[in-house]
């Protein structure tokens, strides 16, 4: 029996140890993983501290920089109160003079387009009197540019057109191409007055001759013959209108072509020596083109019926 109590006794005793070191084992773990979590919040907290020195160490760099920019641009302003206002009245007063210098310059171009208008109203109310005072004149001898002389010549109208008049030998009209310069300068003939004011009469043929009343021809001729002469002259006209119409559109697009250059590139507003702007000009040239392209078509159509292989027409149409 005591042989059983010893036995007995060496096995719990056996068992009381491995519960110590198994208690051992235990309490040595808790310390450990409280000493290593410990050590990781230490290494996070100096982390942290770290960045919140460079953060700061920036904010100081930045807060010097500002310093010394307001003591190189705000100071020096708040120091200089009676130059700040005197600028701003400067500015203030540039201001009101640029204002009223705009508004001079709109009460001029308004000054100049009525005195443009004013001009044009003139210049026409001129070639209508001057052209009916000529009615009536009379003139030993009138020499066209061709080298036709007329004579005993009495004006009978003036036109946009030409002049009209009565001679020996019946009754004729001249266009202002076919008069000298006197005649020109005198009654102030213009392309854009001919679409303007009488473009059918304008593009007619030149007034056929006719005979006094009552007298007859020296050399009476055929009917034949006088159809023919009429004939010719009709085609000579139509011909003419074509060459003529023609030349005005040329020069009406060259115009146009040179006012669009000077309305994009010109450091003038104005056309020189004139009220009209470039812009102005290029709108009337437009209009004129048109006019005269309408014209020289409708002339080309004329001398296209009465004579379809005529050399005028191999000119290609504009």
């Amino acid at each position: 029996m005591i042989g059983d109590s010893n036995e007995q006794s060496g096995t719990v005793g056996f068992l009381v140890g491995i519960i110590i070191l198994v208690f051992a084992g235990i309490l040595f773990s808790l310390l450990a993983d409280k000493r290593f979590k410990f050590s990781s919040g230490k290494a996070s907290l100096e982390e942290s501290v770290s960045e919140g020195k460079g953060q700061i160490a920036k904010l100081e760099v930045r807060v010097e920089a500002s310093e010394e920019l307001w003591k190189k641009k705000v100071q020096p302003l708040e120091m200089q109160p009676d130059e700040l206002r005197a600028a701003a009245d400067r500015a203030r007063e540039s201001g009101r003079r640029l204002a009223d210098l705009r508004q001079r310059l709109k009460d001029l171009e308004t000054g100049l387009l009525a005195a443009d208008d004013a001009f044009r109203g003139y210049r026409d109310q001129y070639r209508k009197q001057v052209r009916l005072a000529a009615v009536g004149e009379e003139f030993s001898e009138l020499r066209s540019r061709g080298g036709r002389t007329y004579s005993q010549v009495t004006v009978t109208r003036v036109t946009s057109a030409g002049v009209e008049f009565k001679h020996s030998q019946g009754i004729s009209r001249l266009r202002p191409d076919d008069l000298d310069e006197s005649w020109q300068e005198r009654f102030q003939w213009h392309p854009e007055e001919q679409v303007k004011e009488a473009p059918a009469e304008a593009a007619a043929p030149e007034v056929a001759e006719v005979p006094p009343a009552g007298r007859q021809p020296e050399n009476e001729e055929s009917p034949e013959d006088l159809a023919k002469e009429d004939a010719e002259k009709k085609l000579a006209g139509l011909r003419r209108d074509v060459s003529e119409s023609l030349r005005y559109l040329q020069k009406a697009e060259g115009e146009l072509s040179r006012a669009q250059a000077e309305a994009r590139n010109s450091r003038t507003r104005s056309v020189p020596g004139s009220l009209e702007t470039w812009a102005d000009k290029v709108k009337r040239m437009e209009s004129l083109s048109e006019k005269f392209r309408a014209q020289y078509v409708a002339a080309r159509a004329k001398l296209a019926t009465a004579a379809p292989d005529d050399p005028l027409l191999r000119t290609p149409e504009r």
